[in-house]
């Protein structure tokens, strides 16, 4: 499944207000979530069952960069190696 989200227009413009900048310097306005339903785990060990779940975001995440190139200096977070303290990943 994929989602996207725009920020609000009154987020945008907090943010904006907070940091001191314009909207195009904004770097979330957009937002790309794709959601993977977990396949089985009983086939392979729980450790190669991650991994080949990671292998697989990655994948996803190589594919919308060839749609979207990343922009040189602005940062992607990475929550499949550093999953949120909520456990999101």
């Amino acid at each position: 499944r994929v989602q996207a989200r725009m920020k609000s227009a009154y987020s945008a413009w907090s943010k904006m207000r907070r940091k001191q900048v314009t909207l195009t310097e904004l770097h979330d306005v957009l937002g790309l979530r794709i959601i993977f339903k977990p396949s089985q785990s009983g086939r392979l060990p729980t450790p190669h069952h991650w991994q080949r779940q990671a292998i697989l975001c990655y994948r996803a995440l190589e594919v919308v960069h060839r749609v979207y190139p990343p922009l040189l200096g602005r940062r992607i977070k990475d929550y499949v190696a550093c999953p949120k303290q909520n456990g999101y990943q």
